[in-house]
């Protein structure tokens, strides 16, 4: 939106806007969007002068890589500044890095195992705890019913394991470990059900010997742990908290083992660092590690002026504590200069985001835009200095 140059009436640009209290609009980002493009028009229609121009920057690949912002970048000069609403308030300044590492081995198959191991499968997304979790297996000289009361005994022993075996053609049966799905950047809300089976087959003694060293390597390093400690690269500091580490994907086919983790790192973190100690660490089962995708973290100081700006605009409007946040999770902010993320959820609010029926309250939405109103008002139009 080019900066307009008409005498600025008393600002008050949102109170044209309705005043309902919910409405199906997704959080995540349909909603957000919305914010922003009438808090530009409302900035607009109210004539206030701004000194920096601004503009609204739609993207469609922010979940699976960003190679839209790339592609941008490439063709369009990049803003000097700026934030993305698609996370909370007050401000988040700082996102983890992140690493997608893949330990793998390649087992030469199942030839003399008790009981043999076919298949595993587990998680279609390696930034997503997998509810679900299978594995089939033979049962040689084991009934099902001698499987099921070894898996119940396993179950008693760990605090929230589901396990079920079921038959599988002649003489095989499928397990079925059951969890709780949640994100990758808040492993410790779900239950991990592809570090469930690994423990599980692991205390069944399940697979070849060269199969049966790698599920317990996986079992004993990453199993269902989310911080990384097992598998040598647990770290943290103040500003942007502890490394998380999620068991993604799991796959076997009768010839190779591999597993994918989502490993968010703060900022003390080295990539290089983490992928030598989880090679150190897998080696003696005769797994290899190798770095899936990687990204670095982001840190935007908190004495910058968009970060100053936008805590006092939300402190203004809201009258609620100003304070910036560390997350896990990655927004377009990444993709540009000092750019951070900036609501539109409030501190205490559920987060429904990626959930059946994501909706969005409507009055919180509207505070929403008066809120972004405010920040370009007061950041574009230079109240704010270097």
């Amino acid at each position: 939106m080019p900066a307009t140059s008409a005498t600025a009436p008393a600002p008050r640009p949102w109170a044209c806007w309705p005043t309902w209290t919910w409405c199906p609009w997704a959080t995540d980002d349909k909603g957000p969007a919305l914010c922003a493009l009438y808090a530009m028009r409302a900035v607009k229609e109210a004539g206030i002068p701004l000194k920096d121009g601004v503009r609204l920057i739609l993207g469609c690949d922010e979940e699976t890589g960003m190679s839209d912002m790339r592609h941008y970048a490439s063709k369009v000069k990049m803003p000097d500044y700026g934030f993305s609403p698609d996370a909370e308030f007050p401000v988040i300044n700082i996102e983890k890095g992140g690493v997608n590492m893949r330990l793998s081995k390649v087992t030469g198959g199942e030839g003399g195992a008790d009981i043999p191991v076919y298949s595993l499968y587990a998680g279609e997304r390696p930034n997503v705890v997998p509810a679900e979790a299978t594995a089939v297996v033979g049962l040689g000289n084991v009934t099902l019913d001698a499987l099921n009361d070894r898996l119940s005994a396993i179950v008693a022993k760990h605090e929230k394991f589901s396990l079920k075996a079921v038959a599988e053609g002649e003489g095989r049966a499928k397990i079925t470990a059951t969890g709780v799905n949640a994100h990758a950047a808040m492993p410790q809300r779900g239950v991990n059900a592809a570090g469930m089976l690994l423990i599980a087959l692991k205390e069944l003694g399940a697979g070849s010997e060269s199969t049966r060293a790698a599920i317990a390597m996986l079992a004993d390093a990453v199993g269902m742990e989310y911080t990384g400690a097992s598998l040598g690269i647990a770290c943290e500091d103040e500003l942007s908290g502890a490394l998380t580490c999620n068991l993604g994907i799991l796959r076997y086919d009768s010839n190779e083992l591999s597993a994918l983790l989502d490993i968010r790192y703060p900022i003390c973190g080295s990539e290089e660092l983490m992928l030598g100690q989880a090679a150190k660490r897998v080696a003696p089962a005769g797994m290899s590690v190798c770095c899936a995708s990687s990204h670095t973290p982001l840190h935007v100081p908190a004495e910058s002026k968009i970060v100053r700006g936008l805590l006092k605009v939300y402190h203004d409007v809201t009258g609620l504590p100003a304070y910036t946040i560390a997350i896990g999770g990655g927004t377009y902010s990444r993709m540009m200069p000092n750019t951070v993320a900036f609501g539109v959820c409030f501190p205490g609010d559920m987060d429904v985001c990626h959930i059946a029926d994501e909706y969005i309250d409507l009055e919180k939405l509207m505070l929403g835009v008066k809120i972004f109103a405010h920040a370009i008002a007061e950041i574009a139009g230079g109240q704010i200095e270097d």
